[in-house]
């Protein structure tokens, strides 16, 4: 009732639409295109299902469109192990505002379905909608049984002819468990008859928070700019026990007996800013990207095992109780400057220039439990690490492009310069420097 028609292709970069340089970045595309009389107007869909033993699920989704604007709102809740939305509902959820023909479009990788269990992490980066990553209304799929609460809205908007926002945040709540039992017979001569058995049941919390946003501005025929943040918050909480028996016919040989426990906190943020220029001369471009980045991880993970042995003398009962603390952050920056020049009618000549810089910090502290004092307070130096390291690259070079009536040819080599810097202060001190230079060749017919 909504569809007037769908389109397949393979849609390339915006850096390679705008300069018509192919940088390979391309993806499979699937473009909807709605009737004309429905980009007007509200719909939407609820969904609610209960069953024996307190098991409900409950789905919905309302999407307004009028005069450039769209607003989506999608959520769900569930017992029934329902961990991701619809992929239906997700592509309703999403469009560009100058999509193809006034289109509501998604780009969607190939083998976006894996065994039915949705898309895979890797295919998400090749998911995008008006409003940012698809990736954001998905979380990876979990063994076990889950409880699911989700929302996600989506924001896309024409503010005047020459300003388009698209925007959307993402909240998912998702309570795991997962009971496991193993019974493993021993048929090789020299285990004949043993038999291992083993219980484990795990519980987790997992608490996303995803917002992302796109600002483009055509400021006018010839000057284009576009901003696009992202920000991901995470709250992970998760408790584990397992127990083991192994025996031989009716003989005990050792049983192993485990809890773990964690909690971490983590968030990332990107910004990316791009600046478009075109000359009055067709094919003659300027760009330049700068992309900065942060990321914070801090948390808590508990050890409390023990394994006992019955039939040899030699071999030690073994037992750790320990907590260890693992603090990693790090930022980044980047720019990159892209210079394009027509050398005819069908060739075009790409010179550019990037440079990157990450650093990344990193504090692992393990602790022995003291059973005297009742604390955490015994440093295990060797479950201990404390790593800085910066890491900077440099990359130069030129490309060609040569355009035919029915191929398209082009080839491009780069320099890259690496430096790598890492310092290791505990559990003892080493200073590492190494640089690294490439030759980058590629090429494409």
């Amino acid at each position: 009732e909504v569809v007037d028609k769908i389109q397949i292709y393979d849609k390339m970069s915006d850096q390679a639409e705008f300069t018509g340089f192919d940088d390979g970045n391309s993806s499979k595309t699937l473009n909807i295109i709605t009737k004309q009389s429905k980009r007007q107007g509200q719909f939407g869909r609820l969904s609610v299902g209960y069953g024996e033993k307190g098991k409900y699920n409950a789905s919905g989704t309302y999407n307004y469109f009028g005069d450039g604007r769209r607003i989506s709102i999608i959520g769900m809740s569930n017992n029934v192990n329902q961990q991701n939305f619809n992929i239906q509902d997700i592509i309703g959820s999403f469009g560009g505002g100058r999509g193809p023909g006034g289109a509501q479009f998604a780009r969607i990788a190939g083998r976006m379905m894996s065994a039915g269990f949705g898309p895979r992490p890797q295919d998400m980066r090749n998911m995008e909608g008006g409003g940012g990553p698809m990736a954001n209304y998905f979380i990876g799929q979990m063994n076990g049984l889950s409880t699911t609460n989700a929302i996600g809205l989506n924001y896309s908007d024409l503010w005047t002819d020459d300003i388009e926002v698209n925007a959307s945040y993402f909240f998912n709540i998702t309570n795991n468990d997962n009971n496991q039992s193993v019974i493993r017979d021993y048929i090789l001569e020299n285990l004949s008859g043993q038999r291992y058995n083993q219980s484990s049941l795990s519980s987790s919390d997992n608490t996303n928070h995803r917002f992302n946003m796109q600002f483009k501005w055509d400021i006018d025929s010839s000057n284009a700019i576009s901003i696009r943040p992202a920000f991901t918050a995470q709250v992970y909480d998760n408790s584990y026990k397992l127990f083991g028996i192994n025996q031989l016919d009716s003989t005990l040989l050792n049983t192993s007996d485990s809890r773990n426990s964690s909690d971490y906190n983590a968030f990332t943020f990107q910004n990316e800013l791009n600046f478009r220029h075109k000359f009055n001369t067709p094919g003659r471009t300027l760009s330049f990207e700068l992309t900065n980045s942060a990321n914070d991880k801090s948390g808590s993970n508990y050890i409390n095992s023990f394994q006992k042995y019955y039939t040899s003398q030699q071999i030690p009962n073994d037992s750790s109780n320990q907590k260890s603390n693992s603090p990693v952050n790090g930022w980044g920056m980047s720019g990159n400057v892209s210079y394009t020049e027509p050398l005819s009618d069908r060739s075009q000549l790409l010179i550019n220039y990037s440079a990157s810089f990450n650093t990344n910090m990193s504090d692992k502290r393990t602790y022995d439990y003291d059973y005297a004092l009742n604390v955490y307070d015994m440093l295990d130096t060797l479950l201990s690490n404390k790593y800085d390291n910066d890491y900077l690259t440099q990359r130069a070079g030129i490309g060609y492009k040569l355009k035919g009536d029915d191929y398209n040819f082009t080839a491009n080599v780069n320099y890259q310069k690496a430096d790598l810097k890492g310092n290791q202060d505990f559990p003892y001190s080493n200073d590492m420097k190494y640089s690294f230079d490439n030759i980058l060749p590629s090429m494409m017919l």
